[in-house]
């Protein structure tokens, strides 16, 4: 087996910012030269999309970067990102899945004395990521409780993205800030698909169909059962030894969570899988395991420690100490046609907790990928599925062809100057706000002009925010910050202050939000007081709600959308003396969203 050589970029950072200090460099590796200032840039970067977390690639003052950042969080918690400071020829885009599958564990280490070690051993493992099997993605999900919470969700049946960062941030106690980056092993392996169909709240609602499903499970070793039986291999006590070890073992094996969760963690690591991947093949003698996956010996002692307290290899003495490996068990991620979600569609339609046309278009989704036609076909039908596939390759077109916009280099920073400059901004998955385009010079009257203009932007959010109107502030802090970057563009002076201020208030504005919306929660009408009912007073309040919701259904077909939020109250306080409080907290969902819609519509 030949050793894959992966490209390593030229450093790594972990940067914290802090609401009364700012910027604060959590460790580096190797000893990079990069400034705060050029830190701080890159943070800024980030939050000009509205603090959302995601993935960016930019070029500021001739480095070229890519970045994960994890949003902005509720009062009290911090917030972070990992960047890479790549080679100037490098794509920034493949490292994407890297990042958002290491930045969280960097996070949780931070603070150990021996952080340096930690940082320097995931900047080596970053660049293994780039070649990544499906099976490791599946460990992706199972070590993560939260992937798994997300599986057995959408094992229920479609739902509504929006729906379902909800649902998980309720579970979680906190805002769900990456849901895409949560979802990606999803989609790269294609079992989960997102589309855009008509609902209720929109013509173009963001849906999540689940159209495969995964197990984990541990199996035993197919390769070894042939290698031992090989004569003049090995001995036959040994391999009579290790059938009765195989044997032994699976007859005390039990399929548990603890066990899937652990085995994933093991599995997620390209190092710890590289030795699994070279074992599948054939037992191996340690000596020839060192040269194959060029490790010292203390190394590979370390990843068979690991291996051993799993119990997925065994290790065979012999006389010239040069002992034997091999595995013990396999493991497993079977994937299979998800048959079961059509009754489950059926029973929630029959709940009345998911919607007709959801149900109706998951059911034909699956029945149409059970007749072995693509999801995309399935869904919408060849015509549209191949109209979808031109539209998305003359967008990706497009955006290949637009001009590449440099973010402005402070004067007094010297950088190396760099022959064709990269992209600065490419955004994924959310799509952050591109620099407007502005004339190479402004005259003294039109730069007096953006700046009377955005003082006066900066006054109705002053005034908002006095009458505690934080929603009604955004609109004129956004164009307040459209001009500060305008000005910032044309290197103006003072400019680049002033936009630092705006991105701060627009943080705490965020904030401020975030506490209302919680409030509101608080405020909402409190739970029927529990009463014991009898049967017949059951079987009358589900008919009830059944005649409501069918009344809801009605006027939201005649977009008559008052009538429906009353109707559907009624249906959630009938679910709560019924004591369903799924099926409820799914209604007063529905409720918050189509007042949502409406609220947005009157403005």
């Amino acid at each position: 087996m030949i050793k894959e050589v992966f490209k390593i970029p030229r450093g790594i950072v972990l940067v914290r910012w802090d609401d009364k200090i700012g910027i604060v460099l959590e460790g580096k590796y190797p000893n990079i030269s990069i400034s705060e200032d050029q830190l701080l840039r890159i943070f800024t970067t980030h939050a000009m999309g509205g603090g959302e977390a995601g993935f960016l690639s930019m070029m500021i003052e001739g480095l070229n970067i890519c970045s994960y950042y994890t949003g902005l969080p509720e009062e009290g918690r911090d917030q972070f990102y990992v960047a890479l400071i790549l080679e100037d020829t490098e794509d920034p885009s493949i490292y994407e899945e890297s990042l958002v599958e290491t930045i969280y564990e960097i996070v949780e280490q931070r603070k150990k004395p021996n952080f340096t070690d930690i940082l320097r051993s995931y900047f080596e493992k970053i660049p293994k990521f780039l070649s990544l099997t499906d099976e490791q993605r599946f460990s992706f999900i199972f070590k993560n409780p939260t992937r798994v919470l997300i599986l057995r969700k959408l094992t229920e049946g479609a739902v509504i993205k929006e729906v379902l960062r909800k649902w998980l941030s309720d579970r979680m106690g906190e805002d769900v800030l990456d849901l895409d980056g949560l979802l990606m092993p999803f989609f790269k392996t294609n079992i989960l698909k997102e589309f855009k169909i008509p609902t209720e709240i929109s013509a173009e609602t963001e849906c999540l169909f689940l159209i495969k499903d995964v197990f984990f499970m541990r199996v035993p070793a197919k390769n070894m059962i042939k290698q031992f039986g090989k004569k003049g291999k090995v001995k036959k006590a040994i391999f009579s030894g290790y059938r009765n070890d195989v044997q032994r073992f699976f007859k005390k094996y039990k399929l548990e969570e603890k066990d899937s969760k652990e085995c994933s963690i093991i599995f997620s690591d390209p190092d710890l899988y590289s030795v699994i991947s070279v074992l599948r093949q054939n037992y191996q003698e340690k000596e020839a395991l060192i040269k194959t996956l060029n490790l010292n010996p203390t190394s590979l002692d370390a990843k068979l420690s690991a291996l051993n307290k799993i119990e997925l290899i065994k290790e065979i003495k012999q006389k010239d100490g040069n002992d034997l490996i091999y595995l013990l068990n396999d493991i497993a991620y079977p994937t299979f046609f998800p048959e079961y979600m059509v009754d489950a569609i059926r029973r929630r339609w029959g709940e009345r907790n998911i919607s007709q046309s959801l149900a109706l278009q998951h059911l034909n989704l699956l029945k149409g990928i059970f007749q072995g036609l693509s999801p995309e076909v399935a869904m919408f039908g060849t015509r549209a599925a191949m109209l979808m596939k031109k539209e998305e390759d003359e967008r990706i077109a497009k955006e290949e062809a637009k001009p590449k916009v440099k973010l402005p280099a402070k004067p007094k920073i010297k950088m190396k100057e760099v022959p064709k400059p990269k992209p600065v901004i490419k955004v994924k998955p959310i799509a952050k706000p591109k620099l407007p385009r502005v004339k190479p010079i402004l005259d003294k009257k039109q730069i007096d002009q953006l700046k009377n203009d955005q003082k006066e932007e900066l006054i109705k959010v002053k005034r908002a925010i006095k009458n505690k109107l934080y929603d009604v502030a955004l609109a004129p802090l956004e164009r307040a910050k459209k001009i500060g970057m305008q000005l910032v563009e044309i290197k103006e002076e003072g400019a680049e202050e002033e936009l630092q201020k705006i991105l701060i208030l627009e943080k705490e504005i965020h904030k401020k939000l975030k506490i209302e919306k919680k409030e509101e929660i608080k405020e909402a009408p409190e739970k029927i007081e529990k009463i014991e009912l009898s049967d017949e007073e059951k079987t009358t309040l589900r008919e009830e709600r059944k005649k409501v919701m069918e009344e809801a259904d009605g006027a939201i077909d005649k977009e008559n959308f008052n009538d429906a939020v009353r109707f559907l109250e009624r249906a959630a306080i009938i679910s709560e003396q019924l004591e369903e409080i799924k099926l409820a907290d799914e209604i007063w969902t529905k409720v918050k969203t189509i007042k949502r819609s409406l609220e947005s519509l009157s403005k």
